[in-house]
């Protein structure tokens, strides 16, 4: 399980991670963990780096056709007039 707590001195990632002691030992288990904790670390780190990570993709309008290029011309339009993405 995975949950982001919002704290005043920032956002706090807590995971929390079972298995089944018979199948997987504690090193494997723990190295899961780390792996996992780096991912997320690393998605998020690309997320807020500010060097052209993030926006769309045509798969999140499943309601229209738009193909990226079009995306893209209208993020750069909202972003040109201020508005927020």
């Amino acid at each position: 399980m995975c949950v982001v707590h919002d704290l005043a001195e920032g956002p706090r990632l807590t995971l929390t991670l079972a298995w089944p002691g018979a199948l997987i030992d504690e090193a494997a288990a723990q190295a899961l963990a780390d792996g996992w904790a780096a991912m997320l670390t690393g998605l998020s780190n690309h997320r807020t780096s500010g060097s052209g990570s993030g926006g769309h993709t045509p798969s999140d309008f499943s309601l229209i056709t738009l193909d990226q290029t079009q995306i893209d011309q209208l993020e750069n339009e909202l972003a040109n007039e201020g508005g927020a993405r």
